[in-house]
């Protein structure tokens, strides 16, 4: 059954959490995703924040669900 995974993008090194986002992909390529669009457009606040950060942003995953809910 395929699943979402429900995630959080943090402040590198902390808890704070600044963006809240799923996906159907893994967590990881989710944030690789955001990085490469970061870089690319630089459009929306997300991206601004992306950008302005030394290194990638945390990635936590909160939890996953079927995809029929």
């Amino acid at each position: 059954m395929p699943t979402t995974n429900i995630y959080a993008l943090c402040e590198p090194g902390t808890l704070t959490v600044r963006y809240v986002g799923k996906t159907q992909h893994t967590i990881k390529a989710r944030l690789k995703e955001h990085v490469v669009t970061a870089k690319a457009y630089n459009h929306t606040p997300i991206h601004e924040w992306i950008n302005s950060l030394d290194k990638a942003p945390d990635i936590v995953l909160l939890t996953t669900c079927p995809d029929d809910l």
